[in-house]
């Protein structure tokens, strides 16, 4: 039987007493100790709770869904870098194409990461990525609402309103984040994995 507490009700205020029946209280919800302290842990995204040999539990990044995507397991995403250049519609249609959005930098980690691992050495001076960001009644913000001014202390923000679509690119050897247009120039892009 499968009984709805709300607050301030009790198993009595569902349960009827009759002659011949017996009433007895069991895990209600059927999770095991481990499956509780998965619970308790909330893995974020990207991972999954996994039992270890000693009963303990610990977050473990998974795999990508799409193969052509690469996994941090450190910063626990998966993304892929688009070396096409496309307007930031077209952008964003095949990073929703792929079950993705336009990825979201809002770390001085994040950033360090594609940095170091995947940008530096790879593209040239001057190179932008359309990255997820809007300008809406002049204010920039990134999609968990951050804004984003000169005093974002993870990276150089330049906003001088070329146009309401959001960049990362490298000036010599700095990455930064810029404003650009969005239909007039075409940019490379990084989807990230929803």
């Amino acid at each position: 039987m499968n009984t709805i507490v709300t607050t301030g009700q009790t198993i009595d205020d569902f349960l009827e007493s009759r002659l011949g029946s017996v009433h007895t209280m069991v895990n209600k919800t059927g999770e095991s100790a481990w499956q509780v302290s998965c619970d308790l842990l909330k893995c974020p995204k990207n991972t999954r709770c996994v039992k270890l040999r000693d009963n303990t539990t610990v977050c473990h990044p998974e795999p990508c869904r799409r193969a052509d995507y690469l996994l941090s397991s450190k910063l626990n995403f998966c993304f892929k870098i688009h070396n096409e250049a496309a307007t930031s519609t077209a952008a964003e249609q095949t990073c929703n194409d792929e079950s993705a959005t336009l990825t979201v930098i809002n770390s001085e980690e994040k950033m360090d990461y594609y940095d170091k691992q995947h940008l530096k050495f790879k593209y040239s001076t001057r190179l932008g990525f359309f990255i997820a960001g809007q300008n809406l009644n002049g204010v920039w913000t990134l999609p968990d609402d951050t804004v984003l001014d000169q005093k974002v202390q993870w990276s150089t923000v330049i906003l001088n309103y070329d146009g309401p679509c959001m960049v990362f690119w490298r000036a010599t050897g700095d990455y930064m984040l810029a404003d650009g247009k969005c239909t007039a120039n075409n940019y490379r892009f990084i989807c990230e994995e929803k």
